[in-house]
């Protein structure tokens, strides 16, 4: 934590900047800089999954101590470390950015998260128009 500040320190050339000095668990260490990144914005959704999932299995984090910490609600983390159940090609499209939050959220409910994924690049599909895709190959196997 704090890595903004000292950032913003060296862009104005200071020597020094005041700091606090804290000793932290890998728990509470995580969590804090788990929440300086997401107010800055500066993680990717699969980042973000892979905070949470080592936060709850190696740190052994409360739940409600994390979704207090980073302001997000259980359902949200959830369906955040669901994203790594996608296969790898599909996480590396999310990581990197070419599939929006919303178009990666959809992809948990394709029964083929590759191929509609790979339509969603080559066609611009909408959010709306994936969906419906999604509905559409239900119906056909129903």
């Amino acid at each position: 934590a704090g890595s903004l500040r000292w950032r913003a320190a060296r862009r104005v050339c200071l020597a020094q900047i005041p700091a606090i000095v804290v000793t932290q668990d890998d728990a509470a260490a995580i969590l804090s800089s788990l929440a300086e990144n997401l107010q800055a914005g500066n993680l990717s959704l699969i980042d973000e999954a892979q905070a949470y999932l080592r936060l709850l299995t190696q740190c052994a984090a409360d739940v409600s101590a994390v979704t207090a910490a980073v302001g997000r609600d259980r359902k949200h983390i959830v369906q955040s470390m669901r994203l790594l159940g996608l296969p790898p090609l599909v996480r590396h499209l999310i990581g990197s950015g070419m599939l929006s939050r919303e178009h990666a959220f959809v992809l948990l409910d394709a029964p083929h998260p590759e191929a509609l994924a790979d339509a969603i690049l080559a066609e611009h599909l909408s959010v709306d128009a994936a969906r419906q895709r999604i509905a559409a190959g239900a119906e056909a196997k129903s």
